[in-house]
Formats: structure tokens, sequence, C-alpha cells
């Protein structure tokens, strides 16, 4: 997937590292003005570098900038003089993670929030599978200026659906070939990185826009269109399958293994990788979502379109919370549900046949919640039948692998992008063990414990003061 890797993606770093919401939190940001680079160095730690090699004790890693300068033994590494030092030592460091499935681009008010609550969480990296341009352009702009701190972004711009979209207020309607490449050159023309195809899109547009796309070098993914089918789906290029379910039913039927077979060994053979978005495939219950204390950090937008308008039940009880006092911590973990999904056997026949899988989440799709929801998916993923380092290895390594950017970020090694986790407990034992952010790395600036509370309770006042940016 070549067009997201131009430039590695910037996501400002070297801006935000500085930015007054973080100052004196000790960034690594360089306020000398001499010029060099900021040296950080994480030392003693264990480490699962996601390379295939086992987790290892008494590690130091070294930052320079925004990059991997150095990985070894404390007693092998040379410490820069004047570097800014963590000490490690009973921590477990992973590679940054990444939400393969966010909608966090589709009203004004989303990004300043829940960007940065991604962040906290340790998400260093997203595809943000479809909101619209004028929110993509607005945010790319406040990230590189460095308002607030972000995630890298991979951003489809717009959903291409059907004459009659799914979701209209975020979707390019298209009904014929020529619509489809209509909408490919725009989103083109806007910067978006990937086509993101719906369920309703007709099969004759479906070939127009995954040809055109190609002409484009811009990848397809999303959908398997109702009309066009998994298998000829992959036939014409989708990169890769959102859902194992979606409106109109699912990939294949369990009573019949032998299409299952059939439709993933076609994505296997096209190289079509998985995102089975597993978290968010539960129940929805509105009241008990207005009882949630996470959806105190949920923007005004987001919390209207999960709880509904003026009136519906909860709602003023839900704004009188908003505006009350601090909720108290905000890394807290309601306990897991008691109905697993219906997806997790989809998600085991894809994996047991050598699918690629993606970790993604729907995030700001009831009742995935922006952030909390990734660690949720990790552990449904084991759920499914993954090992513990599968399913991290489907957060960090592979989604740099679908991307093309593997050279530069995915894992933990010399001359990559310094973005890192630092938890509190070995995910490798317990998968749950990523919930415990302890620290996080992005692009070489470092938010300890400190700096994760202060980005979380700049997003509570923010959603407090109940107004958009503007």
């Amino acid at each position: 997937m070549s067009r997201p890797g131009r430039a590695f993606l910037p996501h400002a770093c070297a801006k935000l590292a500085c930015a007054a919401v973080l100052a004196g939190l000790g960034t690594g940001c360089d306020t000398d003005g001499d010029g060099a680079e900021p040296a950080l160095v994480i030392r003693d730690a264990r480490v699962w570098d996601g390379t295939g090699a086992p987790a290892r004790d008494g590690i130091t890693i070294v930052v320079r900038g925004d990059t991997i300068a150095a990985v070894g033994p404390v007693e092998e590494v040379d410490v820069p003089r004047g570097a800014e030092a963590v000490d490690a030592d009973g921590l477990f460091v992973i590679p940054g993670l990444w939400d393969m499935h966010v909608h966090a681009l589709w009203a004004p008010d989303v990004p300043s929030a829940v960007l940065p609550l991604l962040v906290a969480h340790g998400i260093t990296g997203v595809r943000d599978m479809g909101g619209t341009l004028e929110v993509l352009r607005r945010a790319r702009r406040e990230v590189a200026a460095g308002a607030y701190i972000a995630p890298r972004i991979v951003a489809a711009g717009a959903i291409v659906d059907g004459p009659e979209p799914v979701h209209a207020d975020v979707s390019i309607a298209v009904e014929t070939a020529a619509e489809g490449v209509a909408a490919v050159d725009s989103l083109h023309a806007a910067g978006a990185d990937f086509i993101k195809v719906y369920t309703l899109l007709p099969a004759e547009a479906f070939e127009a826009v995954a040809r055109r796309a190609a002409e484009l070098d811009l990848p397809v993914a999303g959908h398997v269109p109702a009309a066009v089918g998994p298998v000829r789906a992959a036939e014409l290029g989708l990169r890769s399958v959102a859902h194992t379910m979606n409106e109109l039913g699912g990939l294949c039927p369990r009573t019949q293994p032998a299409e299952c077979d059939e439709v993933f060994g076609a994505l296997r053979e096209h190289g079509v990788w998985q995102d089975p978005v597993l978290a968010v495939e539960r129940d929805w219950d509105a009241a008990a979502a207005a009882r949630d204390p996470r959806m105190l950090y949920m923007p005004a937008s987001l919390r209207e379109y999960w709880l509904g308008g003026p009136g519906a039940p909860e709602r003023d009880t839900v704004e009188a919370r908003i505006a009350g006092p601090d909720p108290g911590p905000w890394r807290a973990f309601p306990p897991a549900a008691d109905d697993p999904p219906e997806e997790l056997w989809l998600t085991r026949a894809a994996h047991e046949r050598g699918l690629r899988l993606l970790a993604g989440t729907d995030a700001g799709v009831p009742p995935s919640l922006p952030g909390w929801s990734l660690h949720e998916e990790l552990r449904l993923l084991v759920e499914a039948g993954l090992y513990p380092e599968e399913a991290l290895l489907a957060a960090t390594r592979a989604p740099a692998e679908f991307l093309g950017i593997e050279d530069a970020t995915g894992t933990i090694e010399v001359g990559k992008a310094a973005d890192l986790v630092l938890l509190g407990g070995d995910p490798l034992r317990d998968i749950r063990a990523t919930r415990q952010v302890v620290g996080v790395v992005l692009a070489g600036a470092y938010l300890g414990e400190a700096a994760l509370d202060s980005v979380a309770t700049a997003v509570r006042r923010q959603v407090a003061r109940r107004g958009d940016p503007d």
C-alpha cells in the first residue's frame, strides 16, 4: 500500500512536543534553541520489539529526535550526555499501537478530542475509514500547527457508496461507472490516502472505482459491496475487508465450510487483509452508555450521535454530568461483556486459513469508544483464537506492512520511528496488560503518566465547554 508511505505520514510531532498543552511535562522538546536533536533514553525495560524475537529483559532504547538510535542490553548502550532518562525497570515496552478502523474526522469538534485520547491510550497511528474532506483538511492543518497531539493518520476522506448511501453525511453517492471514476478523482485531488468502498456500491461502479484507484496508486479498502461479493472484490483489487459481517450478512455461512474455504482462499490468494472489527459487534444500549463515565470525554457531536437528539432519555443527566466535577480516573475499563460477538468464529476461520489480520475497532461508532476500544479488540482477538503475540502484531507490525511503511515503523529497531508504548504489565501473558499504559513515546516526544493525565484532563475540559472549537 504505497501512497500512505509518502514522507512517512508526518504528524508534526516536532511541533507538538513544544505545544503549550504539554509545556513542562517532560516531552523531550529542545527548548535551548541550539537546534540539536534531543535525546531520550528508556532504560532497563523488558522489550517486545515486534520482529519475531522473544521479549528481552534489561534493554535500553535511545531516541534521537524522532528516531530510534540504539537498542540493546543496558550495559552495552551508551547513554548520551544530557539525555532525558526514563527508568523503565519493571515496565514492558512495545511498538506504538495502530487502530486500523476509526471514525474521527466526521464532525468539526471530534478530532481535537478523539485524536489526543487515542494517543493517551498508546495509539500512535490510525486509519480513518470515512469522514468528511472538510474535517480531514482542518484536522491536518491543526495537527501540523501543533494545536493538539494526534496519531499518524491515514485517511479515506469520505466513503464511496451506492446512490442511496448507508451513511449519506460522510459518503459520495455513486451509481454509474463514470460517477465512480469521478469520485476517485475527487478524493485523490483532495489528498485521500485510500478509497473506502461500502455495502451498496453497484458492481459496475465498484469495478470502475477499483480500476481508477489502481491507476492512481490508491488502495481500495472497506466493506464488500453486496452486488460484488468477496471473491470478485478480491479479484478486482480490494486490499482489506472491514468486518466479517455487515448490513447484508457475513462473508460466508458457518454451516457451509466449503464456501468459507473458497472465500478465504480467494482472499488469501489475492493478498486481501482482514479487519474483523470485533469491538463494535455488541448490542447497543444507549441508557447504559449515558451512565458510562467514559462518555464524559466524548465531544458533543459524538454524544449526540450515540445518545440521540434533544429530549432523548438520559440526555439531561448526561449534560449535567459533563458540566460537573471531574469523574475520576480516565483509565478505567468496565468488566468485559458476557456476550461474545458471533463474529468470533469467522475471525478464527480467517486466521486459521492464513489471512493477515489488522486490529481495528470502528472507534466512534456505538459501542466502540475511541481509545478504550482497541484494547478490547486485542482481547477479543485472543478470545477468537490468536495468541497474545499475534494480537499485538495485528496492531503493530502488521499495519506497517499493510501500509507499506514497514521500513519506517511497526517494530522497535534502530532507524525506525520512535513510537513506543510503556506498559505496567506483560501483554504476552495477559493481553489485557495493554490497558496499563504508563507512558507513550510519540515521534520521539515522551509523555509520562502526568502528561497523559494532562491530555485526558484537557479533553475533559474541552468537552465541558460544550462548543465547537470555532
